[in-house]
């Protein structure tokens, strides 16, 4: 009862069909406008379709300098072979990140703590990867960055602070009873019992923090905080900066960690993890304060933008994606995930 509770009293919780179906309306509304279905696939030149998904993630990221990201190196044809060699001439050490070149939401994202874990997980994987370096930076953050095509001055217009799902020890508890007591944590439970059985029976000392899930994706019990108020024109100026190292990328998000936010500011000291193209949502749509309405007026907020930028690619001549092509993408795209789960 308690999971059916936290299911369905939470926005952020509903069927993704059921909840998108608003936003469905607010896009056809636009299309409407700019007179094509597919108009967002104008913004971003820079990324194949406006990075709308399919995309690969190496790709933008690959576009950083190296001071602002994670070592991260993409392998075609992953073998446990092929994977010590780049941890070797990398110096990648454990624990490490394993993800999809393609994917969003968390999808087969793995943190591997040694070469036992990597051998176990890697024959399980038949799609090209990225090994990334695991940043332990306690602070982890979605900005959502966009800027109108030959103007100098970009805007954000969404930061979110992400909330790793955790546990505090009472000395007389397990970390497996502390989550009962949590009911955002119940619907993680069944997951956890499998992959962190060790660490859900052990019994945290008073006071002590215990961080459940180290990977910041919702799908896997992390908290979306509205981070806004860090929004400035010191924010906006650094991702301008961040942004004049990209191919013709209007609209994105990065999903970075950082030491703490002052850090980000003043030292520059942040690496970003991962960077989404246009449906890269405002991800703080998903804090738990935020009602229905309120998200889907952000959500038309964002696609305002995102309609006002493609219209002006397609005057510049850039072309929009056909129904059809369109289709074909999305079924070959949702195959793989099928496939790959």
């Amino acid at each position: 009862m308690k999971k059916w509770i936290e299911k369905y009293n939470r926005w952020e919780y509903w069927n993704p069909i059921i909840a998108n179906i608003p936003v469905v309306f607010i896009w056809l509304r636009f299309a409407f406008k700019r007179k094509r279905m597919f108009f967002f696939t104008a913004l971003n030149p820079g990324v194949k379709d406006g990075g709308a998904f399919g995309e690969s993630k190496n790709f933008l990221l690959d576009q950083l300098p190296d001071k602002w990201k994670p070592v991260s190196v993409l392998i075609a044809n992953p073998s446990t072979q092929k994977i010590n060699q780049i941890i070797n001439e990398h110096k990648i050490n454990f624990p490490l990140i394993i993800k999809p070149d393609v994917g969003e939401r968390g999808f087969s994202v793995h943190l591997i703590q040694d070469q036992q874990a990597l051998e176990k997980i890697v024959p399980q994987i038949t799609y090209p990867i990225v090994i990334q370096e695991y940043i332990d930076w306690p602070c982890e953050f979605a900005i959502l960055h966009w800027r109108i095509p030959d103007t100098k001055f970009g805007k954000i217009t969404s930061i979110t602070e992400k909330q790793f799902l955790k546990v505090t020890g009472d000395g007389v508890h397990s970390v497996e009873e502390l989550l009962h007591q949590n009911i955002r944590a119940l619907p993680q439970l069944n997951r956890l019992k499998q992959a962190k059985t060790a660490i859900l029976k052990s019994i945290p000392e008073k006071g002590i923090e215990i961080i459940i899930e180290e990977i910041g994706n919702h799908s896997r019990g992390t908290v979306f905080k509205n981070a806004n108020h860090y929004i400035s024109d010191e924010v906006e100026t650094l991702f301008d900066k961040v942004n004049d190292q990209l191919n013709e990328i209007d609209y994105c998000r990065y999903d970075l960690k950082c030491p703490s936010f002052e850090a980000l500011l003043s030292n520059e000291e942040f690496k970003i993890v991962e960077i989404n193209g246009v449906f890269g949502e405002p991800a703080h749509v998903y804090d738990p304060d935020v009602l229905p309405h309120q998200a889907y007026k952000i959500y038309h907020n964002h696609w305002s933008i995102i309609s006002e930028i493609s219209g002006i690619r397609m005057r510049q001549g850039k072309k929009t994606a056909s129904f059809w092509y369109m289709a074909k993408k999305l079924w070959r795209h949702l195959n793989y995930k099928k496939k790959h789960q």
